[in-house]
């Protein structure tokens, strides 16, 4: 019997750490991990975790907010490890993606910001925002959509 209770003491603590561990790996977890990281200028572990934040994993999705961060560390590490190219290819994801998000001059160096401001003047991009539902109505004055 004491077996037994042992045994289920056993499988619980490694019930409660795998759930801990998986709840620690979701997307804005990654993200927040690799903030941190990036702020304690630890640049290959800030790339590792915002990478695997922005893989797409099959049952767990990205906020539009996390994924828009993530681009925005993503890209500011990789100027700090003098990657150039990745770091326009990231700014230029996060144009694409939404026109509206800019890395902050007050967090980012100018630097970084300078690079962001020639990818966003450099390519063609507009952001439609809409309601997820609407009325239209004849004769009215405006449409509620917004483009960036």
């Amino acid at each position: 019997m004491i077996r037994f209770r042992a045994l289920l003491v056993l499988v619980a603590i490694a019930s409660a750490s795998s759930t801990a561990v998986i709840a620690a790996q979701t997307p804005t977890a990654l993200v927040e991990q690799g903030i941190r990281a990036y702020g304690e200028l630890e640049f290959e572990a800030a790339a590792a975790s915002l990478s695997r934040a922005l893989r797409s994993t099959p049952g767990v999705e990205i906020t539009n907010e996390d994924y828009g961060r993530a681009l925005i560390y993503m890209a500011a590490t990789q100027y700090y490890r003098e990657d150039p190219d990745s770091t326009e290819a990231l700014f230029e994801q996060l144009v694409l993606f939404d026109t509206r998000q800019r890395p902050d001059p007050l967090v980012f160096e100018p630097g970084v910001t300078d690079i962001f401001e020639a990818v966003r003047r450099a390519t063609k991009a507009i952001t439609v925002v809409v309601p997820e539902s609407t009325t239209i109505r004849v004769g009215a004055p405006r449409l509620p959509i917004s483009l960036y």
